[in-house]
């Protein structure tokens, strides 16, 4: 049986320090990622930052998990 992957990617939820070590993250990143998607992003009460973060899988296209 063939196959063929049509769309895929891997979700992170990713703790930061702060905010610009947050932007620091996704401008060294930008580069290597065909694409990438924030789907969640909240700021604690410390100053720290969580995201959910979709990049693709295996140089497939995005998939599209929700809007």
């Amino acid at each position: 049986m063939s196959k063929k992957l049509l769309a895929a990617g891997i979700v992170r939820d990713i703790e930061f320090i702060s905010q610009y070590a947050l932007d620091t993250y996704i401008n060294h990143n930008q580069s290597k990622w065909s694409d990438f998607k924030i789907l969640d992003q909240f700021t604690r009460a410390d100053g720290s930052v969580v995201i959910r973060l979709l990049t693709p899988y295996n140089n497939t296209e995005l998939i599209e998990l929700y809007e």
